[in-house]
Formats: structure tokens, sequence, C-alpha cells
């Protein structure tokens, strides 16, 4: 309750120019550009990026959306595979979280990166699963000072944050980690091969990689109308950037140097809508308190 609270207070000093910022930053999500389906992902063909270098609509997009993702059950920002479709966004999470620490096969006295870490929250959970030193980098440097304040109020030691665009070049020395992972924060990845190769590059030879991020798949033709049009809507309302196929996503990892040990939708029955369901409901019992209140908030 405590971070709700936080959020709340935060949300409701927030400096006019931010909250101007924030409105503007949409528009970075109003076009269907940055697909890539199958006929592309098997030519080869690299999309157009979602954004350019220096775009700085996304940190104006997270200063403020991460501060609403704490009012209900998405403070981490992420809609976890559906695991346990009896459990709640947060216990799926906490599953899902259990899943990447194993597939990572690292503990006590190893390195882990994390990339699009947000307020440290993952970080913290995947630290005391594995035992590991976990290491976070973000755009957002009020989630960074957020996820340091949260480490130091704990006195934990074995995380660290840095501010880093993962599109920049990665300030760590070759070999630096022995795992890395990533939780949906790579649809903005400007060029996801170059992204790749920087993970290589910083992971030690037989360390592991696990993603969890947005994929089309093979049903997804970007020349169907109304294809285009569903992704459009889709990407305005969850703040997705590239659109691009699974083979391509596979085919940037392989080039880079990586070997693909597991590619596939981790929900049972392969529906997250089980989840997205629960986010609309407290999210829309939110909105309603939000209407209520006086027009001084």
């Amino acid at each position: 309750m405590g971070v709700k609270i936080r959020s709340f207070r935060a949300l409701c000093s927030l400096p006019q120019e931010d909250v101007d910022a924030f409105l503007a930053s949409y528009e970075v999500f109003h076009t269907d550009r940055s697909v890539c389906d199958k006929k592309d992902a098997l030519a080869d063909v690299a999309p157009e990026p979602f954004l350019k270098p220096g775009d700085e609509r996304i940190v104006h997009y997270y200063k403020v959306l991460n501060l609403l993702c704490a009012l209900g059950a998405v403070e981490k920002m992420y809609i976890p595979p559906t695991l346990d479709p009896e459990l709640s966004i947060q216990e799926n999470q906490l599953l899902f979280e259990e899943d990447v620490a194993r597939t990572l096969q690292v503990g006590e006295g190893k390195r882990v990166l994390e990339l699009g870490c947000g307020r440290g929250v993952i970080a913290a959970h995947v630290q005391q699963l594995t035992g590991a030193h976990v290491h976070g980098i973000n755009i957002d440097g009020d989630q960074i000072a957020e996820a340091k304040s949260r480490a130091e109020t704990e006195k934990n030691d074995k995380l660290s944050f840095d501010r880093h665009d993962f599109n920049s070049p990665l300030p760590f020395a070759d070999a630096s980690f022995d795992a890395v992972y990533a939780i949906q924060p790579l649809t903005y990845a400007i060029d996801l091969r170059a992204v790749m190769a920087e993970v290589f590059r910083v992971l030690k030879p037989g360390g592991r990689v696990c993603i969890l991020d947005a994929v089309m798949l093979d049903a997804f033709h970007k020349e169907d109308a109304e294809h285009r049009k569903l992704l459009q809507e889709t990407r305005e309302v969850i703040g997705m950037g590239g659109y691009w196929h699974h083979l391509f996503w596979s085919r940037c990892m392989e080039k880079a140097g990586f070997e693909i040990v597991s590619s596939e939708d981790a929900s049972i029955n392969k529906h997250q809508y089980p989840l997205i369901q629960k986010a609309m409901s407290e999210y829309g019992y939110i909105g309603k308190v939000v209407d209520w209140l006086p027009p001084f908030w």
C-alpha cells in the first residue's frame, strides 16, 4: 500500500511540464510502422526502427507511466504469462520470475544483468531467488533512483543500478556477466541485432539469456489493412514498440552468436487473456475513483 500512496502523491504533484511531455509522448505510438511478418523474417528483411536515436518520448512516457502502473497490479510494468489463471497478476509474476531464475542457472558469486529494470522490483526478486548479484539498467532516472533507494533501505549490496539506454553500447567490459534477462523492454530496440550483439559481448561464454517480450505469430500479415489497424490500436493501448515476428527475434540472437534453446509462449493454453482481464478490471476501478475525485486533484 505504501508504494501506491507514494505513487499517488507523486502523480498529484507532477510538474506541468512532465504532464505535458507525457501526453505528447503518445504521438510516438500513433503509427503502424516497425512491423515484421513471417515473410519478412524468412527473407531476412529488417523492419523500420520504431524509434530514432535521441528520441526522448519514451523517457517522458515511462516517467509518468511507472507511477500509474504502481497504483494497480502492475508496478513491475508487465503482465506475465498466465501460469495459473486462478491466481492474481502479482502471483503469476512471482511464478514467472521463479522460472526466469531457474532458467538463468546462476547462484552465489555470479553476476546478472537486467535490461530495462524499472524500479528494480524484479531484480530484487531474482537476486533473492538466486543469491547472485543483479545489476539493472533503465532509461528513466526517476525509476533508477527509486531502485537504488529501495536497495539501500533493504541493505542489499547485491543489487546495483545505473541509468543507461540499451540502444547505446553497454558500459561493461567483455564477459562481465554470467546471465542476462529482459522483461518486455526490447520492442524499443532501434536495432535489435546490435542490442543482441552487445548482450553477447558482455555475457560470459556459456551464459544464459532469458527474454519475455511481444512477438508476431504466423497469422499476422503486414499487408493486411485490418491487421495493421489492430496493431496500431493495440500499440496505442499497451505502449509496445516494434511488432516483429518471432523468427526475426531468433535470427537476431543467432547472428549475435546465441544458440536458441527454447522459444515459446509460456502461458498455459497459450493465452495471456485471463490476466489482461484482471488488469482491465482493477484499472477500471481506479479510473472510477479518479473520476470521483474533486477537480483540485
